[in-house]
């Protein structure tokens, strides 16, 4: 379930919880230390992922007419002391927060047990807002649950979209696994149902029903950047995906994320996970909501079929990568310097498209931590200038109107031997363009022609240090009988020789 509140900032977002729950809630210290040795969970030691998530769980259980199940309580009105008593014993680690406090799943001992369940989903558009095109709806739940495919090695979600049903209810024993539009209570923006008993596999009932209720006492849109415009306004504008996506999180099986530490007392809130109470428009899990899917279901197996980059983004001297996963988001993995990273997401806006065009590791501003340029095919290119965190400051930059960036290709070299990566755009025209970088993710760009009627798209271009003078200069071996030197001269333009 999902409560409201109302958010300040970007990036790590902090929530303004009712009176109840905030009063009593403490500050998270920021300190970080590996998982190493954490042995929650029946005593085995979890895997160790990236750092600084957190939550508090606001789950609550009842028994659902016809047998056991639970359904969410409301979670303005639950202060910490509802949290007291946790065994530890039945928590998942995910997260070391520092000071001896965890981000951890308790886990409720159910989930779809069978291999590749393919949950079939259902949608009754009877209550649905007027403002909301049915199959918009449709296929925003859709994506949510690829999402969570996407993070295991099964099939949780059938590949088919939802199936449109007006008679379907959210009733827990009918086995229709429901999704509609009905009245709840005030700051609630969904309500998860879940029907689950006998027989245990590994320990785990089994869930034979999960029907999802969304607030028509709330506004709704399937626009992503309509609700991050308005994630400010009275009343908010909450994108349904990213509260479809947390409410599907219950429907397989996870809780609200805790922070706890050692000894079982609940910290604070983490606006970065999915499965946080209070929401945010976010589209993408945090690391610690894969941890907890992937316990359940196991890790996924997707990664030989990803884009990667790699490069020094921390300069640390340790080689780290970078996941491209098609998404609004990338994934770096900070080296540890022994076969393990740091993972972190991170995204520069909402409904950003890191599958769009070309990228290049490159050091913009020459301080010695690899950044990157997005080439992404329309007018302008992205600068992602590296944190060395993980996070980076993104800027866009375009020469002149109309600039075409998806000709012809690019190159990546120190063209005036400042120390500042810049950028070559053979564009295939009769000149080439030279991107002079001034370091902070703006360029003065050049263009060079050594003569009328030169076939810059011919043959093929090398970079090197021709004369040892620090500054790059080009190859082109253009398919005639000799090749063609340019020794540059440091402004963009460059001294052309041609060698039989």
């Amino acid at each position: 379930m999902l409560a409201t509140g109302t958010f300040s900032g970007a990036g790590l977002m902090q929530a303004q919880m009712s009176a109840v729950a905030s009063e009593k809630m403490q500050p998270q210290a920021s300190g970080q230390a590996s998982l190493d040795g954490v042995t929650w969970l029946d005593g085995s030691t979890f895997q160790s992922v990236s750092e600084g998530e957190r939550g508090i769980c606001v789950q609550g259980l009842r028994d659902l007419p016809g047998g056991p199940g639970s359904v969410e309580v409301n979670a303005v009105n639950m202060g910490r002391e509802s949290f007291g008593g946790l065994d530890k014993s039945n928590a998942l680690a995910v997260e070391n927060l520092g000071g001896g406090s965890y981000s951890s799943f308790v886990l409720n001992g159910r989930r779809w047990n069978q291999n590749n369940p393919q949950i079939q989903l259902y949608y009754n558009s009877a209550g649905q807002p007027s403002n909301l095109n049915k199959d918009s709806v449709k296929s925003s739940i859709a994506a949510a649950a690829n999402t969570w495919d996407d993070a295991v090695s099964q099939n949780l979600f059938a590949d088919t979209s939802l199936v449109l049903d007006t008679a379907a209810t959210s009733n827990p024993n009918d086995g229709f696994n429901v999704h509609l539009f009905g009245s709840l209570p005030s700051g609630i923006l969904g309500q998860t149902s879940t029907k689950y008993g006998g027989p245990t596999v590994d320990g785990y009932s089994s869930i034979y029903d999960s029907d999802v209720v969304y607030n028509t006492g709330v506004s709704w849109t399937t626009d992503l950047q309509t609700a991050v415009n308005n994630n400010h306004a009275s009343p908010r504008i909450f994108d349904l995906q990213s509260v479809s996506l947390h409410e599907l999180g219950h429907t397989i099986g996870l809780g609200d994320l805790y922070s706890m530490d050692s000894s079982g007392n609940v910290k604070t809130t983490d606006l970065e996970q999915v499965m946080d109470v209070y929401d945010a428009p976010q589209r993408t899990l945090g690391n610690g909501d894969k941890a907890g899917a992937q316990k359940l279901y196991g890790a996924t197996n997707r990664y030989s079929a990803l884009s990667w980059l790699h490069g020094d983004f921390n300069g640390d001297g340790k080689t780290d990568l970078i996941e491209l996963n098609g998404g609004d988001n990338i994934d770096v993995l900070l080296s540890n310097g022994d076969g393990t990273f740091q993972v972190k997401s991170y995204s520069p806006w909402a409904g950003y498209g890191t599958s769009l065009g070309q990228w290049q590791v490159l050091d913009i501003n020459g301080d010695g931590k690899a950044d990157l340029e997005h080439i992404w095919g329309g007018t302008s290119v992205n600068s992602w200038l590296s944190n060395g965190d993980g996070t980076f400051q993104v800027k866009s930059y375009s020469p002149w109107v109309g600039y075409g960036t998806s000709l012809g290709q690019w190159q990546v070299l120190d063209i005036n031997g400042d120390g500042k990566a810049d950028l070559e755009h053979i564009w295939g025209g009769t000149s080439i363009n030279s991107w002079l970088s001034n370091g902070d993710g703006t360029f003065q760009v050049k263009s060079y022609s050594p003569w009328a009627g030169y076939g810059t798209s011919l043959g093929q271009w090398q970079v090197l240090d021709i004369n040892g003078d620090g500054k790059a200069d080009l190859e082109h071996i253009w398919g005639g009988t000799s090749i063609n030197s340019w020794l540059s001269n440091g402004d963009g333009t460059f001294q052309v020789k041609t060698y039989v």
